[in-house]
């Protein structure tokens, strides 16, 4: 089986040569048992007739890149057709597999047609091309594509990517402990997850310890992500604060303002400052009351108090030797 691997090695001025051939001389085959798109013609279609897929993988649209595109289109045309499979029942209608960036900017160009190749794929195959494709123009980032490696395993495996993630984990543990007592899936499961990151030249192991957690951002932070109102370099950093209030309203500002990665981070440094000084002072004014509670001549009269008071400041005297 051929590794994905070798194709984004070739990104670059020969992306095009090298995606073509990757997918004709690959086993990703159309409903025919042929090569997908290999024999299709290139055809002109009406954009209004393009409909985007239900799991789209890409989310953000970078505006400078795209505007490239305008002016490459502009200059020579769209050199490379889109990707297209026809929709059951929808006569004319056609879903976009790979090229969304080249449909925007034909679309915002005012452009009616667009050159395509239609072949009939499955969901599985379709969502290869997407991700290969993406993959090999350096188009996608590190959220969008770990959402897409979860939907193909999830559209294979015919299971929730929530329950896909489990057994990545399961997996991923039981590699570990060299044992397999707590892996939740038959063994033609297993072979299909490990072909399947074999095919997008991924190590399984990485990507489960250092992307599967890309799909536990915050759900505020993954809700302007999927919407495309934030680049993936922006919501990572706002994912790590750690206060809700304070995430919301970077959030806003973050697309109100425009503001840049540089201005952003400089925005969360001086908001974490603020809130790591008041969080200080709020716990330095909490335990001299505390304190000052706990010492009263009152309370020491009783033993009890009074014993726990002495081992609760015996264990501060420890702590701040250690610290100091």
């Amino acid at each position: 089986m051929a590794s994905r691997r070798s194709l984004t090695l070739r990104k670059g001025k020969d992306t095009e040569a090298a995606l073509e051939s990757f997918v004709l001389n690959d086993d990703l085959l159309n409903s025919k048992g042929q090569p997908a798109w290999s024999k299709s013609p290139i055809v002109e279609i009406k954009l209004d007739k393009i409909i985007l897929p239900e799991f789209q993988l890409r989310l953000y649209y970078d505006r400078e890149k795209i505007e490239q595109i305008k002016a490459t289109i502009q200059s020579v045309g769209i050199r490379e057709p889109l990707l297209l499979r026809p929709i059951p029942g929808k006569g004319k209608y056609f879903e976009l597999i790979a090229g969304s960036q080249r449909r925007l900017a034909a679309e915002e160009l005012g452009h009616r047609m667009v050159p395509a190749k239609v072949d009939e794929v499955d969901d599985l195959i379709a969502l290869k091309i997407a991700i290969i494709e993406n993959e090999a123009r350096s188009d996608i980032n590190p959220f969008e594509r770990t959402r897409g490696i979860i939907q193909l395993l999830s559209t294979g495996l015919q299971m929730s990517n929530d329950e896909v993630a489990q057994i990545l984990t399961s997996l991923f543990n039981a590699e570990n402990r060299r044992s397999d007592n707590n892996v939740i899936i038959n063994d033609e499961q297993k072979r299909f997850i490990l072909s399947v990151f074999e095919e997008m030249g991924l190590n399984w192991k990485s990507f489960v310890a250092n992307k599967l957690q890309l799909i536990n951002l915050p759900t505020d932070v993954v809700t302007f992500l999927e919407s495309g109102k934030v680049s993936y370099t922006k919501a990572i950093r706002i994912a790590r604060v750690k206060d809700e209030d304070i995430r919301e309203e970077l959030l806003k500002r973050v697309v109100a303002e425009e503001l840049t990665v540089k201005q952003l981070q400089s925005l969360i440094t001086t908001v974490s400052s603020k809130t790591n000084s008041s969080e200080e002072i709020i716990l330095r004014d909490r335990a001299r009351a505390v304190l000052k509670r706990a010492t009263s001549p009152k309370l020491l009269k009783d033993k009890k108090i009074r014993k726990k008071v002495e081992s609760l400041t015996n264990q501060l005297e420890s702590l701040i030797s250690e610290c100091e």
